[in-house]
């Protein structure tokens, strides 16, 4: 029976995942991800009220986190470990289904349980890739279930936590679309596109297309498409120029479109015989490929990017085991995956994070004390801590404050909204105009208190603000903190 051994996995993985669930907040994207949702339950509108460049479901899931759970981080957390069960299940069985077998099936789900969890990988932070890859599990099993609309809907969800899982649905897409294809001009059958591929593309355009509507309706399409799409156009070029603007995108993809030529020549010759079990092979192949060049295209290579990948790595590696057939191209991909995740994602591997569970043990046997346990994540999660409450103190509920910084978590810890839209310095100094739109709103809102951090860049238009406007009340850890005359 496979309900012992998945329900080991899933017992497991909450003894992986119960330190996350005591970790200070320190984390800087669910820094900005919490102070998006709390400016939501205080009614400004998102994108143009206050930003970030995600699709809406991730800051939703957020903002009920604190609604239900609390003003907390763990709330979040303990969402992200409940949701990881469910990923786990689902997966268990899409890896039944692919690998016909209960025992290989346990084994990718336990190799997926394993890297989704551990803190070496971040799959202990909120992000979107730790949630979005459920519906990218699930969008798979139902294509494989020929439930195509439904499997399309499923991506686009998932796509609304972040851009980058589309390139999940353009694998099952692509699979779909060939076999299609093929039906067209070997078999003569025209209406395979018809039961298949077109309900596959409509079931992803339908929730996209209420999204688009919501936002049009309340006058807010432009910023929508400017959040989700413009920004993350000079956001990827960052790391992708080659020749021209984004070129190093192009070059990323040549791999995934020999390897589809390759599919559609052979599908082509198949007979209906090998014809399954190439297409399964195809499809773990081009799966793993596809979501690697997801975790790639946004030129930077934050670890936890690698998700993505997880699903597709655990069953391309558990199916290698087992298969004679097509095995050589897999252990081909697999070892161009390795090597190129060493050489892209190196720099962001901490091997600091190898203790974490050691200071987990420590901190909750009091053999580590508060302070110290919360320098093991960041060293600015003291100071942090220290001057929000000092901030709670110094102000009221209703006034604004401005952090010139990339430190979010001030304003969720301190419960106080930003006075700008923009609520790191990061997104002033990466977005055209970013600049004067924040120091008017400054001018706008008159922030008690402002905090600058000395390593920013400069930011003329708010020096002149603080010049004649602010006086000094001293400065905590490289942080300078100015107060309203």
């Amino acid at each position: 029976m496979a309900a012992i051994p998945l329900l080991s996995i899933i017992l497991f993985t909450i003894v992986l995942r119960i330190p996350s669930l005591f970790e200070p907040f320190w984390y800087g994207d669910e820094g900005v991800y919490f102070t998006v949702a709390n400016a939501l339950n205080n009614g400004l509108p998102l994108y143009n009220g206050i930003f970030d460049n995600k699709p809406p479901l991730l800051y939703l899931l957020y903002s009920n986190s604190v609604n239900f759970l609390g003003h907390n981080l763990w709330g979040i957390r303990l969402i992200l470990l409940l949701w990881t069960i469910g990923t786990i299940v689902i997966f268990f069985y899409l890896a039944k289904k692919l690998l016909n077998s209960q025992k290989l099936a346990i084994l990718a789900t336990l190799m997926l349980a394993i890297l989704t969890s551990l803190p070496f990988l971040e799959g202990n932070i909120a992000n979107a890739e730790n949630f979005f890859i459920f519906f990218t599990i699930s969008g798979f099993l139902l294509g494989l279930k020929k439930n195509y609309f439904w499997a399309g809907f499923s991506f686009c969800l998932a796509f609304l936590f972040k851009f980058p899982a589309i390139f999940d649905f353009l694998a099952l897409g692509g699979i779909v679309f060939a076999i299609s294809l093929t039906e067209l001009l070997k078999r003569k059958r025209p209406n395979e596109f018809v039961k298949s591929f077109f309900p596959l593309c409509l079931g992803f355009l339908v929730p996209l297309s209420l999204t688009i509507l919501y936002f049009l309706f309340n006058s807010r399409l432009d910023d929508f498409l400017f959040a989700t799409l413009k920004s993350n156009v000079s956001y990827t070029n960052w790391g992708n120029f080659f020749i021209i603007p984004n070129g190093l995108l192009i070059v990323k993809l040549i791999p995934i479109i020999i390897i589809y030529i390759i599919f559609l020549f052979k599908l082509f010759k198949s007979g209906a015989a090998s014809r399954q079990l190439l297409i399964t092979s195809f499809l773990l192949i081009l799966w793993l490929f596809f979501s690697f060049y997801g975790s790639l295209f946004g030129g930077r290579t934050y670890t936890h990017y690698l998700i993505q990948t997880f699903p597709a790595l655990s069953l391309l590696t558990i199916w290698v085991l087992t298969q004679k057939k097509f095995r050589n191209l897999a252990v081909a991909t697999l070892a161009i995956f390795i090597l190129s995740s060493l050489y892209f994602f190196k720099p962001s591997f901490s091997l600091t994070k190898l203790s974490y569970y050691q200071n987990f043990i420590l901190y909750l046997t009091n053999k580590m004390p508060q302070e110290k346990y919360n320098d093991t994540f960041d060293s600015k999660v003291t100071r942090n801590l220290s001057i929000s409450r000092y901030i709670s103190e110094k102000t009221k509920k209703a006034d604004y404050i401005y952090v010139w910084a990339s430190e979010p978590q001030i304003y969720f810890l301190a419960d106080r909204l930003p006075a700008s839209r923009y609520v790191t310095a990061y997104h002033v100094w990466s977005i055209n105009g970013a600049y004067d739109e924040t120091a008017e709103s400054i001018l706008t809102n008159q922030p008690k208190l402002i905090l600058v951090e000395d390593n920013q860049p400069n930011f003329y238009s708010l020096e002149i603000i603080l010049k004649d406007n602010y006086h000094s009340l001293g400065k905590f850890d490289r942080l300078e903190i100015y107060e309203k005359n």
